[in-house]
């Protein structure tokens, strides 16, 4: 029986059921999304900011959301309610609290939190006036519907602590205890911070713990801002979800716990536990909302968008999660991301959550462009990969088929004794494609300590097209003080073949600290990593250049044919130099007539990628002629227009 009801779950996984993923690892709701902007030009052409609860005496959930008019201005807050917090029905034709024409929230009236006393709702919100700056407004209601703002509005304003950034913004509050409790975002880079008050309306700073939390180091995910704090209890410690955003404005959602009662909180090291994507309507930017625990179910309602955010909408999407009083399978690690195809076996090693010591089992499934291929049992006997028998480390291995293809993976965990069944859906990714390696480089130093490389990598493998190649160079080298140039869109690269473009890298270097720089390059595949090759730089002497590469230096020369071919209007000459040679590389048409100089100097021996346009020619065969030394090879190309 144990067996047939995890089958039972391995098949609902690999078939069309919504799943229920780690609470790091949320599912996005196949129905999203689940409340979308209303028509173009409306006063909610965009909704986002869901603040979401679950009204027991209707069994319905309510929901109050951020809305706007295409171009981003009046903000204001609008209601839904829901059966079952998928299938929203929105109330009337307008906002329930407007912003207010003169006032200190004459602009924006957002990003709302609820709470209901007996007999009345509290809301506190987001205003922005004129000047600019954020405070947080009151308002009540008795049904959640016709609202009053409170006439001494704002109740906490502008922190002076922070200067210029001191707007108070994203209040979270609970009640409890004769007590309000208050977290909120200020500061630059965003702090959260805490405030207590006896009746939600006149506030205390605390400053002796203030702040709680602080956004990100430099180059995190968090690094540049966090706001909309949302907490949830769940077994005597805090669980705060929130939203996080670095430098490039990439947003993302986070984990973070407390056991103090949310005076300091300590980040998930696995963050960010929810990024944008794969849909087209979120698949560039989100923003967290609501988190509610229903069971032992996590439900999160966030906004998503894609850019330019004028052209496409703000919606609202649900996404579900076990919460630890489930089993489920919290982390996923694998032995390596790139396996030889038909050689190597995958394992792979999960942490199992249990809290109540259940009968339980865990099983991996494989997926290929999306369809199921493969499972296997995991297990935790001391023998596969899983550290010691019964310490909730499971482990599985898999013998990985004989052909190049890209893998997801993903996690069953089945109760038998709650007759639960919950997901970690494509957890992990890795390939038996490639590998992407380092073919060669050239190394230039420049003047001003900065240090040019140029890269070309090639796909060793010998059957599938390496789609989307990006590959950021890091290093921790004391000679290398920055990397201000270190963007690496190498594109498709097919079997067995270099990359069409070489791709340049700077360094800002001390040479006086050594000459030798190791050097890791992140090789990703569609934005996942799959392949870490390793290369030393070596350092030049004088500003000129050298190769360093996984390759000797060419020990002949060679022109190669020109790629692609025939082509419009756009193509690379490849050559190569086994010592230093005085270079002419010329373009010719039919007749023999000289119509251009692509190369005229010295060159240091090396592979070299020319590109070449042909635009102000017409279509027809054209000839191009190397000259190095005394070497002299001449070829044909073909522009067609």
């Amino acid at each position: 029986m144990k067996h047939l009801f995890s089958l039972l779950c391995l098949m609902l996984v690999l078939g069309y059921s919504l799943q229920l993923q780690a609470q790091t690892q949320w599912t996005k709701d196949p129905a999203n999304p689940v409340l979308s902007g209303g028509a173009a030009g409306s006063w909610n052409q965009h909704v986002f900011q869901p603040f979401v609860l679950y009204n027991p005496d209707s069994s319905f959930y309510q929901m109050w959301y951020t809305a706007s008019f295409p171009g981003w201005f009046d903000y204001q807050i609008g209601y839904a309610k829901s059966p079952d917090g998928v299938n929203w029905t929105r109330l009337g034709t307008g906002p329930v609290l407007p912003v207010t024409a003169g006032a200190w929230d004459s602009a924006v009236v957002g990003m709302p939190c609820v709470i209901v006393d007996p007999g009345q709702y509290k809301m506190w919100y987001n205003g922005v006036g004129g000047d600019g700056i954020p405070h947080v407004g009151y308002a009540t209601s008795p049904d959640g519907i016709n609202w009053t703002k409170y006439a001494g509005n704002p109740v906490i304003t502008y922190d002076s602590a922070y200067g210029a950034n001191g707007g108070v913004a994203s209040p979270w509050v609970v009640a409890g205890s004769g007590v309000y409790e208050m977290i909120y975002a200020t500061g630059s880079p965003t702090q959260f911070c805490r405030a207590t008050s006896v009746n939600g309306i006149q506030w205390d700073k605390d400053t002796l713990h203030s702040p709680i939390m602080i956004a990100g180091t430099s180059g995190t995910w968090d690094e540049y801002d966090m706001y909309e704090p949302r907490i949830v209890e769940i077994n005597s410690i805090l669980h705060m979800w929130y939203t996080g955003r670095n430098n490039v404005d990439v947003r993302c959602l986070g984990h973070a716990t407390s056991s103090d009662g949310g005076l300091s909180w300590t980040k998930d090291p696995r963050n960010p536990v929810l990024r944008a994507g794969p849909s087209l309507w979120d698949s560039e930017i989100i923003e967290g909302g609501s988190v509610l625990l229903v069971g032992k179910t996590l439900h999160l309602w966030y906004c998503g968008a894609r850019y330019p955010s004028a052209t496409y909408y703000w919606h609202i999407g649900h996404a579900t999660s076990p919460s630890p009083l489930s089993s489920f399978a919290c982390d996923m690690k694998l032995g390596n991301t790139y396996l030889k195809p038909g050689v190597d076996t995958l394992w792979v090693r999960s942490t199992v959550n249990n809290p109540s010591s259940h009968n339980i089992s865990v099983m991996a499934y494989f997926k290929e462009n999306n369809i199921p291929v493969d499972s296997s049992l995991f297990l935790d006997d001391g023998c596969h990969h899983d550290s010691a028998v019964g310490d909730n480390v499971w482990g599985a291995m898999w013998k990985v088929p004989a052909h190049e293809k890209f893998y997801k993976l993903g996690v069953v965990t089945s109760d038998t004794a709650d007759h639960t069944c919950f997901t970690m859906t494509d957890s992990c990714n890795f390939t038996t494609a490639g590998p992407i390696i380092v073919d060669s480089s050239f190394v230039t130093l420049l003047s001003g300590g900065n240090l040019r490389v140029d890269i070309w990598m090639k796909n060793m493998g010998s059957e599938t097209t390496t789609p989307a190649i990006r590959a950021p160079m890091r290093t921790s080298s004391p000679i290398v003080k920055s990397i201000p140039i270190n963007t690496a869109h190498f594109g498709d690269i097919a079997p067995g073949s270099r990359s069409l473009l070489s791709m340049t890298y700077v360094l800002k270097v001390d040479t006086t600290l050594g000459k030798q720089i190791p050097a890791t390059f992140d090789i990703s595949s569609n934005y996942v990593v799959y392949w870490q090759p390793e290369m030393t730089i070596v350092i030049p002497e004088s500003p000129t250049g050298v190769v360093t590469s996984e390759k000797a230096v060419p020990t002949a020369y060679l022109l190669a044919q020109n790629y692609p071919n025939p082509f419009n209007p756009n193509t690379m000459i490849h050559f190569e130099l086994p010592k230093t040679s005085y270079v002419q590389l010329k373009l010719f048409n039919l007749l023999g007539q000289e119509l251009m100089t692509v190369v005229n100097e010295n060159r240091h021996a090396g592979r070299y990628d020319i590109p070449v346009n042909l635009g102000r020619f017409t279509s027809g065969i054209y000839f191009y002629k190397l000259v190095a030394n005394d070497f002299i090879q001449i070829r044909k190309m073909v522009l067609i227009k």
